[in-house]
C-alpha cells in the first residue's frame, strides 16, 4: 500500500492529521504513543486471542521465553491489579 494511502487511512481513523505547507503536507500524530499501543493491543487480543488476555499472557510466558525477572514483575503487577 503506498504511503499516501496509509496516511489517508490513518487520518480517516483520527490517528494523524496534517498541515499544508506550500504544495506539501506535514503529517503529525493526534494520539499518544500509549493510546496507540493500547488500541493496537486491544485489537490484537480480540482478533488473535479471541479477547482472552489469559491466552495472550500464556503465549508470552511459554513462547517468548520470559526471564525470571520479567515473570517476577508480571506476577507483582497482577497481584497489585487484583487487590488485597
Amino acid at each position: 500500500m503506498p504511503a499516501g494511502a496509509v496516511l489517508r487511512t490513518l487520518k480517516a481513523k483520527g490517528h494523524v492529521d496534517h498541515e499544508e505547507e506550500g504544495k506539501t503536507h506535514r503529517y503529525f500524530a493526534t494520539v499518544t504513543e500509549k493510546a496507540a499501543r493500547r488500541s493496537a493491543l486491544s485489537k490484537m487480543v480480540d482478533r488473535v486471542f479471541g479477547g482472552s488476555a489469559e491466552l495472550l499472557l500464556t503465549h508470552l510466558v511459554e513462547d517468548r521465553k520470559l526471564s525470571a525477572d520479567e515473570i517476577k514483575r508480571l506476577r507483582a503487577l497482577m497481584q497489585r491489579k487484583s487487590g488485597p
